[in-house]
């Protein structure tokens, strides 16, 4: 199931910034700004429960 998080989010605000040296080395040359933020808006958590299965008999 999954519960809205709009009005209450886990967080409000920030940013991530993206640093040259996470791109492969050559892409690295070829960003134009350097140093660049994604802003946030809310942060949400999500979880997914995944089902599992399992064989009575498997050793």
């Amino acid at each position: 199931y999954q519960i809205s998080q709009f009005d209450l989010p886990l967080c409000i605000g920030g940013a991530v910034p993206l640093y040259d040296h996470n791109y492969p080395k050559d892409h690295q040359k070829k960003i134009a700004h350097p140093g660049k933020k994604v802003g946030l808006t809310r942060i949400h958590l999500e979880e997914d429960v995944a089902k599992s299965t399992h064989l009575s008999n498997a050793s």
